[in-house]
């Protein structure tokens, strides 16, 4: 892959009275990710890290929609976890693997389609790594997206448990229970804290898509260990406040 993404260009006659709006559609025909005019747009923040401050992007490209020829870039990714921050919300998506892609274009009336081949890096392929394994480490890291996105919904449902109940007199023991919940799920803002359940899941997921490789099965079975904790404490939550706490969206990492 190359490390800007696709050079997407299009030509408007004028500027458009509706949005200009940019799918990229998979080999299948599916949509896999939406570009507009009318965006949120791109920023950036100087945010600290464990060893120094780290420039970070945040929101989603804002299509530029002038008369004449416009430009953008797609980095390759579809869109990432659900953040209860929405400038972070869809950040950070994983790579599709490489095929023959389409890119449409909608501006008001007219609609034009155009094929994207995307490739495999040939240093990757030198190094063994096969289409097959890049497709696995793809579908992989889409279910631990769906997850990361679950457990920061689910996150930010306890927490809205507990505004809810905060100050509540008769509400004392389940916000208690709420609290002991939260503690196995949350990681105290406390520097060298020890990592809780949603730091491990989003941990696992920045590990395996930081670059193209053969998942392992210790990736594998971490999921799985991590899938069945979450589950137990989805379930302890519906117990402590009631079986419809959690949303279907949440429930499916939506």
């Amino acid at each position: 892959y190359p490390p800007s993404g696709a050079q997407i260009d299009y030509w408007l006659g004028s500027t458009p009275a509706t949005p200009v709006q940019v799918d990229i559609l998979d080999p299948t025909g599916r949509v896999i990710r939406t570009f507009s005019s009318e965006g949120p747009g791109e920023t950036s923040t100087v945010e600290p890290s464990m060893r120094q401050m780290i420039t970070v992007r945040l929101g989603t490209t804002r299509l530029p929609a002038a008369p004449g020829t416009n430009r953008f870039y797609w980095d390759f990714t579809v869109a990432g976890p659900w953040d209860a921050n929405p400038a972070r919300s869809g950040r950070g998506g994983p790579m599709v693997p490489p095929g023959t892609h389409s890119v449409r274009l909608t501006s008001g009336s007219y609609t034009g389609t155009q094929p994207l081949v995307i490739r495999n890096d040939p240093r990757v392929t030198r190094d063994g790594v096969t289409l097959a394994a890049v497709q696995e480490q793809y579908a992989h890291n889409i279910k631990m997206r769906d997850m990361v996105s679950e457990v920061n919904q689910f996150t930010a449902q306890i927490e809205e448990g507990r505004r809810r109940l905060a100050g509540a007199a008769s509400a004392a023991d389940t916000l208690r229970a709420l609290e002991a919940l939260r503690a196995k799920v949350v990681t105290p803002a406390i520097r060298y804290s020890q990592p809780e359940l949603q730091a491990h899941i989003q941990y696992l997921y920045s590990m395996t898509t930081q670059a193209d490789q053969k998942i392992g099965r210790d990736a594998i079975s971490r999921f799985n260990v991590l899938r069945k904790e979450l589950d137990e404490r989805i379930a302890e939550f519906r117990k402590i406040v009631g079986p419809a706490a959690v949303s279907d969206d949440a429930a499916a990492g939506r």
